[in-house]
């Protein structure tokens, strides 16, 4: 974002009392550090805010993949039970079928 504060930017050199101009380069010496510092602490602060914003897409998008995959999969299974439950049904009534007309060819003679 933009600074909030408003530095003077003048040359020392233009300054014409030797003490005023001492202080300024002083200052400036002083400030300089303090500023590169907070500089640094704010970048490496948004970086973090990032990195873990990205971490949190990627969790969301793992998850989505995953569940998808296990549905997938569940979906798989029920086509799988319901194929067999049908034979196993179709079987049954076949045997039922072949039984009943054994009965009737026996009693019919």
């Amino acid at each position: 974002g933009r600074n909030r504060f408003i530095m003077i930017r003048s040359n020392p050199a233009d300054m014409k009392d030797p003490i005023k101009r001492a202080g300024r380069m002083l200052l400036s010496k002083a400030a300089v550090p303090i500023q590169c510092g907070i500089r640094r602490y704010l970048a490496k602060r948004e970086a973090l805010d990032r990195m873990w914003a990205i971490v949190q897409v990627q969790c969301y998008i793992r998850r989505w993949r995953c569940e998808t995959n296990f549905q997938a999969h569940i979906h798989s299974a029920t086509l799988i039970q319901k194929t067999t439950r049908g034979w196993s049904a179709r079987e049954r009534i076949k045997r039922s079928h072949l039984s009943a007309t054994m009965i009737q060819k026996i009693v019919r003679g």
